[in-house]
């Protein structure tokens, strides 16, 4: 027991040092500090979103990077449905 309690602090001490490693880097990115002004995104959080989303000015538009996160909703509609029931969809915008 007492084996694994050293390799698992062992395994977070070396997590902590990635960490900060990659804190370093999103610190030079201004995406990350405009991400870490949003309540309940903290440090974590903003690293993960901008090495997901990369390069932002990429995005010619707020349009794309929503179509690109997969979070803009499909709307089915008829007449009398009104689209109340969403699905969210991931698809590619054309310019």
């Amino acid at each position: 027991m007492k084996e694994l309690t050293e390799e698992l602090f062992n395994k977070e001490t070396k997590i902590e040092v990635h960490f900060e490693t990659i804190l370093k880097k999103a610190d030079q990115n201004s995406l990350y500090h405009q991400l870490k002004t949003i309540p309940g995104i903290g440090e974590n959080l903003a690293c993960r979103i901008t090495a997901e989303i990369g390069d932002v000015s990429r995005f010619e538009n707020h349009k794309m990077l929503v179509a690109y996160a997969g979070i803009d909703p499909k709307v089915y509609q008829s007449r009398q449905v009104t689209g109340a029931y969403l699905s969210i969809t991931k698809k590619v915008i054309s310019t």
